[in-house]
């Protein structure tokens, strides 16, 4: 059986789960409840975890420093991939 992939679906998946965290979009980060506590529980990434904003429970955007930021943006800008023709 053949096996048939969908290039640009998967480019565009790739994309916008590594963009979805970087810049922290809404929906698209990995960051949920859920993995919070497991981080707490785990004793990992104590900048991450859960904290008490009054009546709410907040969670902390995931640390991506500018200068980070921009080298990661600069490299994307740089980016050259071949052109695959199948």
């Amino acid at each position: 059986m053949r096996l048939n992939l969908d290039v640009m679906h998967i480019e565009k998946n790739i994309y916008d789960n590594i963009l979805g965290k970087i810049i922290n979009i809404k929906g698209k980060t990995k960051g949920t409840v859920k993995t919070r506590l497991d981080l707490e529980k785990m004793g990992l990434r104590f900048d991450l975890h859960l904290f008490n904003d009054g009546d709410k429970l907040k969670m902390p955007l995931a640390p991506l420093s500018l200068p980070k930021k921009c080298l990661f943006y600069q490299f994307l800008k740089e980016l050259r991939v071949p052109d695959w023709v199948f």
